[in-house]
C-alpha cells in the first residue's frame, strides 16, 4: 500500500511540475526594437535563400546533369541566378 501511495505521489508531482514549468516556445520580447526587425528580416532572407537552394538541388536532379556532370554545378548556378532576381541580389547566386 505504501508503494502505491508513493508511486501516485511521484506521478502527481511530475504532472504538477510540468504544468507549472514556463513555456519555452514563447519568444522573449527583445529590449531593442531594431533587433526584432533584423531577426524577422533574417528569417525572411533564410526562407528566400532556401527557395534558391532548393532550385539548385532540383536542377541537379535533372537529366542534363547525368549526361554532363562536369558542367552541372556551373549550369545550375546560372539557372538559379536567372530563377529569381532575389537569388542574385540577396543570396549570392551571381554567376549569370
Amino acid at each position: 500500500m505504501k508503494f502505491f501511495i508513493a508511486l501516485i505521489a511521484i506521478m502527481a508531482a511530475t504532472i504538477v511540475n510540468a504544468a507549472l514549468a514556463p513555456d519555452h516556445d514563447v519568444p522573449a520580447v527583445p529590449e531593442n526594437p531594431e533587433q526584432a526587425w533584423w531577426s524577422s528580416t533574417d528569417h525572411v532572407l533564410e526562407e528566400l535563400c532556401k527557395k534558391c537552394d532548393d532550385e539548385f538541388s532540383r536542377c541537379h536532379r535533372e537529366w542534363a546533369c547525368w549526361f554532363d556532370p562536369v558542367n552541372c554545378d556551373t549550369r545550375c548556378a546560372i539557372q538559379v541566378c536567372h530563377f529569381d532576381k532575389d537569388c542574385k541580389e540577396k543570396c549570392g547566386w551571381d554567376k549569370c
